[in-house]
């Protein structure tokens, strides 16, 4: 594992990786740069040839009950463990699910694994360019591998920086993201902020 103040990046066994990087109020560049330097492999595509991520509509209920549900399931799972540690539930919110969805899928079509998208953007580039709105507090979980969310929200908190997002109560919002590349390889994003 390597750590500073700013970022963390876990290993975990069976091939899946977290990684971890947040913000309280300051934009961590230093950290988000150093999350680059680490890769999933994948091959193949998960959009139809000439597809954009942004050709199709965006719509917030099919979203939610996509993927089998499992976008709901983390929410939900993640509210739980806040709800043990005294905190608030996070509300879903559009533009979050939105940044989050469409990092999610980046990862998957273009075969890495990192908080910075290909073009740069951190992911509070992202979520500000998106409009999150609150008291400026930001965070960010990724993770692949894991095939359910009772997997993916189980890695989270046996992470000590996913926890520590997952459970820092100034977080009121969440939007996540999934994702599965080729292979059946998946991709995991929660996006946060205050």
């Amino acid at each position: 594992m390597k750590r500073s103040n700013d970022f963390e990046f876990n290993g975990l066994d069976e091939g899946r990786f977290t990684m971890f990087a947040s913000v309280l109020r300051v934009n961590s560049r230093r950290a988000l740069a150093a999350a680059g330097a680490c890769v999933a492999v994948a091959t193949g595509a998960l959009l139809a040839p000439g597809q954009a991520l942004g050709d199709t509509p965006f719509d917030m209920d099919s979203f939610m009950s996509s993927a089998g549900g499992n976008q709901l399931k983390v929410v939900s799972l993640t509210n739980d463990e806040r709800a043990k540690a005294g905190c608030g539930a996070l509300a879903t919110n559009t533009n979050l699910n939105v940044v989050a969805q469409e990092h999610a899928s980046d990862m998957a079509v273009n075969n890495y694994f990192s908080h910075n998208s290909q073009n740069g953007d951190t992911p509070f580039d992202r979520m500000r360019a998106a409009g999150a709105s609150g008291s400026g507090y930001m965070a960010e979980n990724i993770a692949w591998g894991q095939t359910s969310p009772e997997q993916v929200v189980q890695a989270w908190m046996n992470s000590a920086g996913h926890r520590k997002n997952i459970l820092n109560c100034n977080l009121k919002r969440i939007g996540i993201g999934y994702a599965v590349g080729p292979g059946g390889k998946t991709y995991w994003v929660q996006d946060f902020n205050g």
